[in-house]
């Protein structure tokens, strides 16, 4: 997947004609489209013309699929029988309610606090949303590595991918 910014120029006459003809071109490319910060015009025409499944906002941080790849990356490293988590931070925020929601769908007690809490080994995983937008998450008293955080993303995009390619 990739992430393109484009903008056509304002009073050009052929706007319509370049944006086809870029979204044909990105329909040979890739095999989605992430539209997250384009006009609803240009984005519509995108999803006419490039052939392949077009995204509102995948990458952003406020994407359903940004919260499940968070529950995820705290689920996998804890046993079943033991998936607490706990929340620190605005529980109303949009990624929150999302990340919620899930830990309810899968069965995943969660624990909601506006302030951090102390840490050792004996601690369940940790969702830290104190500074929206740089969510940190824990395991115990450990930090989960941004890059397996970001792994997990991916994944987790990709798996979404997969779904909507063989849904259509």
């Amino acid at each position: 997947m990739a992430l393109l910014d484009f903008a056509p120029k304002k009073g050009a006459a052929d706007a319509s004609v370049d944006v086809i003809a870029f979204a044909r071109m990105l329909g040979r490319m890739y095999d989605c489209i992430d539209c997250e910060d384009l006009d609803a015009s240009v984005k519509r025409l995108v999803e006419l013309h490039a052939g392949v499944p077009v995204f509102p906002g995948l990458a952003l941080d406020t994407h359903p699929a940004r919260a499940i790849a968070d529950l995820w990356t705290l689920c996998e490293r804890q046993a079943p029988a033991e998936r607490r988590i706990v929340f620190i931070g605005n529980g109303r925020e949009p990624r929150a309610r999302l990340f919620a929601a899930a830990a309810r769908t899968m069965g995943v007690a969660l624990l909601v606090k506006s302030r951090a809490v102390p840490r050792d080994k004996s601690t369940p995983a940790t969702a830290d949303a104190s500074r929206p937008g740089h969510w940190i998450l824990w395991v115990g008293d450990a930090e989960i590595d941004r890059e397996a955080v970001e792994d997990s993303h991916r994944r987790i995009m990709q798996a979404l991918l997969v779904h909507t390619l063989v849904g259509a």
